[in-house]
């Protein structure tokens, strides 16, 4: 201990607040990220999945979603929290994982299968958070479309998980043909508001769905 107090070299200079994640002492949003991205294993075959369309608050939701964050029953438990059960409250027939949840639930796979149509683009399957947004990344279409059927996929996991609390928390029963139209009405409200000329975009969009 005495080494290493005499090791310890003090100046002058006022005491100063630094930041040492980026190199440069200044501390930014983009170098926690960068920061985040570097030292997770989440986030080795990708970037985080931020979105400047989405409000902060469903773009923290999916970045959660991607490292396995949520609280469903069987993250609850694996905490060593005593909890009633593990089964997924919409089909009660497999542990509530995210993946479950968010992607393979009997449940959820219906919304999936509806807004495919919508998207106009394939059914798919998918068995990781990762692989739903590299999916969204590779679908055959434009850019432009790719960029948009991303931020509806976001959406999507975003109101099945705000569905699962109502569910859970408040009794609220399940209803697949609500939760397609959520996905859709906030989809709207966010390019609309969020985009530059997004009321064009999302009329160029609906087009581009119906044709």
């Amino acid at each position: 201990m005495t080494n290493v107090v005499l090791n310890i070299h003090l100046s002058e200079m006022e005491d100063q607040w630094s930041w040492s994640g980026n190199g440069a002492n200044e501390f930014s949003s983009n170098s926690v990220k960068k920061l985040i991205e570097n030292n997770n294993p989440a986030f080795v075959n990708g970037e985080v999945a931020w979105e400047k369309t989405l409000p902060i608050k469903v773009n923290f939701f999916c970045w959660r979603a991607l490292i396995n964050r949520l609280p469903t029953r069987e993250a609850i438990s694996r905490r060593g929290i005593i909890i009633e059960t593990q089964a997924c409250p919409i089909c009660n027939s497999h542990p509530e994982t995210v993946e479950h949840l968010l992607l393979n639930c009997p449940g959820t796979n219906m919304i999936w299968t509806s807004l495919s149509q919508w998207c106009n683009i394939p059914s798919f399957h998918v068995d990781s958070i990762r692989g739903l947004l590299d999916h969204s990344n590779n679908i055959n279409t434009t850019t432009s479309a790719r960029k948009k059927i991303k931020l509806i996929f976001i959406t999507a996991m975003w109101v099945i998980w705000k569905a699962r609390n109502d569910t859970v928390f408040n009794n609220k029963l399940w209803n697949i043909n609500r939760l397609v139209d959520d996905v859709k009405t906030w989809s709207s409200l966010w390019i609309n508001n969020r985009e530059k000329n997004g009321d064009s975009m999302w009329n160029s969009w609906s087009t581009y769905m119906s044709s």
